[in-house]
């Protein structure tokens, strides 16, 4: 919010894993909704597909203002 707010160049990296492992694996929001609302350069990858999220990486390293990257997989412990 404080990026959008002072207007950055920045590229944010969620890396959203469904659960929060660390109490007890319970399901967490998906804040997929809420940041593209504020930031429409948003994306969503597999963190599986090294080669895509390279391309996209390096694409948005050269775009202006702010991007979000998320990746997106499950935590394997659950």
């Amino acid at each position: 919010m404080n990026a959008v707010h002072n207007n950055h160049e920045v590229v944010i990296i969620l890396l959203q894993n469904y659960v929060a492992a660390m109490t007890g694996g319970q399901d967490v929001p998906d804040l997929t909704g809420l940041l593209k609302y504020y930031i429409e350069d948003t994306a969503v990858v597999e963190p599986a597909d090294q080669t895509i999220i390279k391309s996209l990486l390096e694409t948005k390293l050269r775009s202006k203002g702010i991007s979000v990257v998320i990746a997106r997989a499950r935590c394997p412990m659950f």
